[in-house]
């Protein structure tokens, strides 16, 4: 299936669950009005503490990726769009490696790709951060494949008691990751455990 396709699949679907019927002789020309809308930088920002951080981390020879639920849209004119793909060293999507978070392929895929940098070669999985914003998908998923884990909560989403209670560490924004990799041993582009 094409990733356009898929696209598709989708948008109808978000029609029929908000109760919204479209006639099928004007699906078409909706469709790609909204496909369209979604690959244009009309509707996307990057929040503001986003290239500061990537800025710092390079400094830092900090390897910096992202992996994402995504297509190839994605990393093809999205990240480049807010100007944050020179900044990335990786971009896995889910669409180009068959997995979504939180299974644990796309996970391998990322640790797979990062250790292709010089000096990562025998980078291990407690020693890579993993941000995310969806406690499963992102949290949950990158520290049962082993990888280190914050969770970041920039709009007050989540029940910070109960993550109080199962040890999970939220962030608000970048400047929170810094604090968090700043009190982490760091040193040559890994966590020291």
């Amino acid at each position: 299936m094409t990733s356009k396709d898929w696209w598709k699949i989708c948008v109808r679907r978000s029609f029929e669950l908000a109760g919204q019927a479209v006639p099928s002789d004007q699906f078409d020309r909706l469709f790609q009005r909204i496909y369209s809308l979604f690959g244009s930088p009309r509707i996307y920002e990057a929040f503001e503490d986003v290239i500061p951080f990537l800025t710092w981390a390079k400094r830092r020879g900090i390897v910096v990726g992202v992996v994402s639920n995504s297509d190839e849209r994605y990393v093809d004119g999205v990240l480049p769009m807010l100007d944050i793909a020179p900044d990335l060293d990786f971009m896995i999507v889910s669409k180009k490696v068959g997995f979504e978070k939180p299974k644990p392929d796309i996970f391998k895929a990322a640790i797979t790709s990062a250790r292709q940098f010089p000096g990562l070669q025998d980078l291990r999985p407690e020693q890579v951060l993993h941000i995310g914003d969806n406690y499963i998908k992102d949290y949950c998923g990158a520290t049962d494949f082993g990888f280190r884990g914050l969770l970041m909560d920039r709009y007050a989403d989540f029940e910070l008691d109960d993550l109080k209670a199962k040890s999970v560490p939220v962030v608000h924004d970048f400047l929170d990751v810094v604090e968090s990799i700043s009190y982490a041993k760091y040193h040559n582009g890994r966590f020291v455990v």
